[in-house]
This record gives C-alpha cells, structure tokens and sequence, in this order.
C-alpha cells in the first residue's frame, strides 16, 4: 500500500465549498486516529492529492498526538510507523481560501 511522504499535506475534505468535518477515533492510548485517502471525487486540483476520511474507512491509517482545532485545513506527515503501514500527522490550520484553491 502506498503511504504518503514526510511533508506530505494531507487535504481536508471539500463538498459544494464547505470543509467537511472528519471525526476522528480517539485510541486507547489516547491519541486520535483518521485515514487519508486517494481519491479523485472530490476533485483535487492535484489529481495524486490526499484527503483525510473517517476512522472507519479505508485508507491509510494516520495518528495525531494533537488535537484537531475546527478550522484545520490540513494535515501534515510528520513520520511514518517502522513498518511503514500508518503515518503520525500534526493539524494545520488556516484560511477556507487556501483549502478551496486545492480543489477544482
């Protein structure tokens, strides 16, 4: 499975112009956990882009010792697992015009 690199910019999702809320799953050791995801329905301006999904989908696994703020707009990988099967992210935020310039 391809996981996204260091410094990789892991967008929120965008439906009709509005962020949409990914709800992450808080784990037993207390940190939160969401995926990302390659996929071309949400019409990323970069068509490799990721975007960040629910717990419960698929997707790479990403971990967040933060916590999430309301007006995230990306997350950005800090390190990946040993194995190389999740990655360890850390929330940006910023302005609905920089996330909106993502999409198409």
């Amino acid at each position: 499975m391809e996981i996204p690199e260091i410094g990789t910019l892991i967008l929120r999702p965008v439906r009709n112009g509005a962020a949409l809320d990914v709800v992450p799953e808080e784990t037993e050791q207390g940190s939160l956990m969401l995926r990302a995801i390659q996929v071309h329905e949400f019409r990323t301006a970069d068509f490799e882009a990721w975007v960040a999904s629910p717990a419960n989908s698929p997707g790479v696994v990403c971990f967040c010792h933060y916590e999430i703020p309301g007006d995230w707009i990306y997350l950005e990988v800090k390190g990946h697992s040993k194995n190389k099967n999740c990655v360890f992210v850390r929330p940006i935020v910023g302005k609905m015009e920089e996330l909106l310039s993502k999409y198409q």
